[in-house]
């Protein structure tokens, strides 16, 4: 499928805009072989940076897809070590829902 569309050209006379979500993707698609005057970078969501807050939220946030890749062990880990009474919220779905909603009696400061 690929090799035809190759011969028919259809990556870079059929298409007139390509669009990645990070200039690292950009970069990769341009290595592939793409035209680089037709790639353009949108972000997903984010309008610009808001810059650190003020801390006046008074609790940290992790908001994303529940899953062993995202390293969620790694952050609970990580914040237990900050040693900051700051309690930190958990919100999304996905696979490791069940294992979030075990109680934690050991992190008091975990609210999921």
């Amino acid at each position: 499928m690929l090799t035809l569309h190759n011969q028919l050209k259809t990556w870079t006379q059929c298409v007139d805009r390509y669009i990645a979500l990070t200039e690292f993707a950009r970069q990769k698609f341009i290595e592939g072989g793409l035209p680089a005057d037709k790639i353009s970078v949108k972000p997903n969501f984010v309008d610009f940076d808001p810059g650190v807050g003020g801390g006046t939220g008074g609790y940290g946030l992790f908001v994303g897809r529940l899953s062993p890749e995202k390293g969620l062990e790694t952050l609970l880990e990580a914040w237990e070590k900050l040693q900051i009474p700051c309690p930190l919220k958990i919100v999304g779905i996905g696979p490791c829902v069940p294992w979030c909603n075990k109680p934690r009696n050991d992190r008091p400061r975990l609210n999921i």
